[in-house]
């Protein structure tokens, strides 16, 4: 009984026993035919993806290649299963990260391991490898597996990048001028060593972590030019800033914003240029004193000839007067005598009666009064010579313009007082005009003498007319000095504006007084110089000057300029 019942135990025993080896053969077919599938999936996607997937022995040979690496490559894969990576591509671009050498002693996993390699159209592929270590179920090293592409364009356009970098860095190396690319707050992401160079020629610092402000401004002997500029470029039109360095030289700085929003800037030297209008502002100066000295020495002899007449009869009153002054002063005395002594009272009557009192008694007189005329007709002249020789001024001042027309007209009498007529017709209550009183006085001298001169080659027979006028015209004022004289002609009125161009004999003028008076109305005051015929013969010059000029107006800056046909 017992062994019955041993043995019905070691049957049961024996079918749990076979029936849990069925079940885990169950589990691991079911688990086996999983890993079929999966591994059947993955090898379709691996078969068709534009990389290939490889795997290495111990040894570093291949085991194992997807076909794209043929599609890819052209390079059979019966060529590669059982050769090395070396033997395949050869040695590793220097293209490659650094550490790869490491990382295949340590078996560690690498990536993006370059090589290039010629293809059939004889032209150059470049591929990347990237693997990881392969390990066996009790974590031994058995190789590698990886997967490797084709990243030719990649690097073309990588190359292409570079190249187009390197043309970049030649070309701004090759500017004449300091380069620089900032962010808006000055900090320098690009330049070239010519900026560097400028700076420090100039007297300044450059340091690599310098902002452009700190740079320019250590150069510059004022430092607000150069930081007004670059700390205002949003607010501010972007005119070029010319400033004086520390040793003496200028730098013009250029700005512009650039579409990602970054400053432009290049510095160029333009201490030649400067110089140059340097000169030139001291020629034009020049020229102008010259003019100014020509208009005078015409007008000397004439003025000298206005005092000159006042003058004569104011010495003819006075020396009558003090002939007859020391008999009247004896008289005068003896009668004051005449108390005590009978004799000086018959002294005086006969002093009075060889005197012609008669004639003595109105004249006298009448001689101071013709004195103190001849005295305010000199100083009349005199203080018109002053005001007409106004200290030239480099800033405006508001004047009174009848006045300076008036005094222009009295200095130059003895040019037009025996050819013409001079009438005013001047508005009253005048706003004063804003501007350089005795440039505009030299404008209405040349004026009105060419005014002169025209009445007398047209008719020196006959007396001219000269109309001297002024009117309010909004925010301008209007000058007209119209003339009754030859006028001029059509195929000349281009041109009568250019320096040196004069219709005048030799002797009588320069041909510098009009070009003069269109610099000083149409540069110095932003106003404008015209010429109308008038009815009946004879020219009208109007000119138009604006009351209050703009307030940024520099009078000293411009310097006038020539087209190519030779107008201004």
């Amino acid at each position: 009984m017992v062994e019955l019942t041993y043995f019905y135990i070691t049957i049961g025993i024996s079918i749990v026993i076979v029936l849990a080896l069925l079940r885990r053969n169950a589990q691991l077919y079911t688990a086996h035919r999983k890993d079929t599938a999966e591994q059947k999936r993955m090898a379709s996607v691996i078969n068709i993806a534009a990389d290939w997937v490889w795997e290495t022995d111990r040894r570093g040979r291949i085991t194992t290649i997807t076909p794209s690496f043929t599609d890819i490559t052209g390079i059979p894969v019966s060529d590669v299963v059982g050769r090395t990576r070396r033997e395949i591509l050869g040695r590793p671009s220097k293209s490659s990260p650094p550490g790869l050498e490491k990382a295949f002693r340590t078996r560690a996993p690498f990536s993006n391991l370059i090589f290039t390699i010629p293809t059939s159209e004889q032209q150059m592929m470049h591929i990347s490898i990237s693997g990881a270590p392969i390990l066996d179920r009790h974590g031994h090293w058995k190789g590698y597996r990886g997967i490797g592409k084709n990243i030719t364009t990649d690097v073309a356009a990588r190359e292409a990048v570079q190249s187009a970098e390197a043309r970049l860095h030649i070309a701004i190396e090759g500017i004449a001028e300091g380069f620089a690319l900032c962010q808006t707050d000055g900090t320098i992401t690009l330049r070239n060593r010519r900026l560097r160079q400028m700076i420090e020629k100039a007297g300044g610092r450059f340091n690599s972590k310098f902002t452009l402000h700190d740079a320019l401004s250590s150069c510059a002997e004022n430092p607000a030019d150069v930081r007004d500029l670059l700390d205002n470029w949003s607010t501010r039109i972007m005119r070029p800033v010319t400033f004086r360095c520390l040793n003496g030289q200028y730098y013009l700085v250029r700005l512009q914003i650039t579409p990602d929003n970054n400053l432009l800037v290049t510095v160029g030297d333009v201490t030649e240029q400067q110089r140059a209008q340097d000169a030139e502002k001291r020629l034009e100066e020049e020229r102008r004193q010259a003019q100014k000295l020509e208009a005078i020495g015409t007008l000397a002899g004439g003025i000298a000839h206005e005092i000159n007449t006042p003058i004569q009869y104011i010495g003819d009153n006075v020396r009558f007067v003090a002939g007859v002054l020391p008999e009247l002063i004896a008289i005068a005395m003896d009668m004051a005598d005449s108390a005590n002594n009978d004799t000086s009272v018959q002294a005086a009557t006969e002093r009075c009666r060889k005197l012609d009192l008669g004639f003595i008694g109105p004249e006298a007189p009448l001689a101071l009064e013709q004195a103190l005329e001849g005295i305010e007709a000199v100083s009349r002249i005199v203080l018109a010579m002053k005001e007409f020789s106004h200290p030239s001024l480099k800033d405006p001042v508001p004047f009174d313009l009848n006045h300076n027309l008036q005094s222009t007209i009295t200095i130059s009498r003895n040019e037009w007082k025996l050819v013409a007529e001079v009438e005013t017709d001047f508005e009253n209550n005048l706003p004063p005009v804003t501007g350089l009183p005795g440039d505009l006085n030299q404008v209405f001298l040349n004026l009105i003498v060419n005014a002169a001169h025209a009445i007398t080659d047209y008719n020196d027979t006959q007396m001219g007319k000269i109309t001297v006028s002024t009117r309010q015209d909004g925010d301008f004022v209007e000058v007209r000095i119209a003339d009754t004289g030859c006028g001029i002609p059509d195929g000349i009125r281009d041109k009568i504006f250019e320096p040196f161009f004069t219709t005048k004999d030799v002797g009588r003028g320069t041909g510098q007084g009009l070009a003069i008076a269109h610099d000083i109305v149409v540069r110095k005051h932003k106003g404008r110089i015209d010429i109308q015929n008038r009815e009946g013969g004879g020219t009208i010059f109007v000119v138009r000057i604006p009351f209050d000029p703009p307030l940024s107006q520099n009078y000293e800056e411009s310097v006038e300029t020539f087209s190519e046909e030779g107008h201004w």
